[in-house]
C-alpha cells in the first residue's frame, strides 16, 4: 500500500512538472505571436501611411520619385500573420493543466 502511494505521489510530481513546462510552452508561443502581430499592424499602419502619401503626391503634380518608390514598396509588402503553433490544445497534454477557465480559453 505504501510503494502505491509513493508510486501515485511520484506521478503526481510528474504531472505537476509537465503542466508547468507545457505553461511556460504556451507563455513564449502567446508572447512570440503577439510581438508578431504588433509588426504585421505597423507594416499595416506604414502601408496606409504610405497610400495617404501617394494620393497626396497624385493630387500634387509634384512627384517625389524616391518618396513614391518608398509608398508602393511599403504598399507591396504582405504582412500576413503566420502564428506559431504547437499542438498542446490537440494532445492529451491539454488535460494536465489544472486551471479549467485556461483549459476552456484554449479549447475555444
Amino acid at each position: 500500500m505504501i510503494a502505491l502511494q509513493i508510486n501515485n505521489w511520484n506521478e503526481k510530481q510528474k504531472d505537476i512538472a509537465q503542466e508547468q513546462l507545457i505553461l511556460e510552452q504556451l507563455k513564449s508561443e502567446y508572447q512570440n505571436n503577439l510581438t508578431q502581430l504588433e509588426e504585421k499592424i505597423l507594416m499595416r499602419n506604414e502601408g496606409l501611411e504610405a497610400s495617404y502619401s501617394l494620393l497626396n503626391q497624385i493630387d500634387n503634380t509634384n512627384i517625389n520619385e524616391e518618396e513614391l518608390y518608398k509608398s508602393l514598396w511599403q504598399l507591396l509588402r504582405d504582412p500576413t500573420f503566420d502564428p506559431i503553433k504547437k499542438d498542446i490544445v490537440g494532445s492529451e497534454k491539454l488535460r494536465l493543466i489544472k486551471n479549467d477557465t485556461l483549459v476552456r480559453a484554449l479549447s475555444n
